[in-house]
Order: structure tokens, then C-alpha cells, then sequence
């Protein structure tokens, strides 16, 4: 179903929209455990936010990184 949204979000050119939908997505893999694809779904919505100025997405989008999880799966 993201896959989907981020479809038609792309389509639509709504790179608000693409941020949610992928901040959204790196949730899900983060919890599967795969920090990987996890944070190249956060990367590409802080991008997203970033690019169009939402400075409150910047900042929660920082938060939903999770740093500290993917660190620990990766240095501890």
C-alpha cells in the first residue's frame, strides 16, 4: 500500500506528502530490524523536508531517526 502512495505522491509532485509517507515506512523496518532500508526511508524524508522548508518535519523527523536504536544494532 506505501508503495502505492509514494507512487502517486511522486506522481503529484506532493514532496510534503513524500516525506510523511517515507518517514512512515522507515518505521516498519526499523522494527523488523533492517536499520538499513529503515534509515534510507528517514534520510530521503528529511531530504524531502529540508528541500521545501518544513522545519517542524525537520524536527521531528530528527526524532524519529532514532539514532540511538540504529547505533546500537550497528556499534554496541
Amino acid at each position: 500500500m506505501y508503495n502505492q502512495v509514494l507512487e502517486l505522491r511522486t506522481e503529484l509532485e506532493d514532496k510534503r506528502g513524500l516525506s510523511f509517507t517515507n518517514i512512515n515506512l522507515s518505521g516498519p523496518y526499523t522494527l523488523k530490524e533492517d536499520y538499513i532500508k529503515a534509515l534510507e526511508y528517514a534520510r530521503r524524508s528529511l531530504e524531502l523536508r529540508e528541500e521545501i522548508g518544513f522545519r517542524m518535519g525537520i524536527s521531528s523527523g530528527l526524532s524519529t531517526l532514532n539514532i540511538g536504536v540504529i547505533c546500537d544494532a550497528f556499534w554496541c
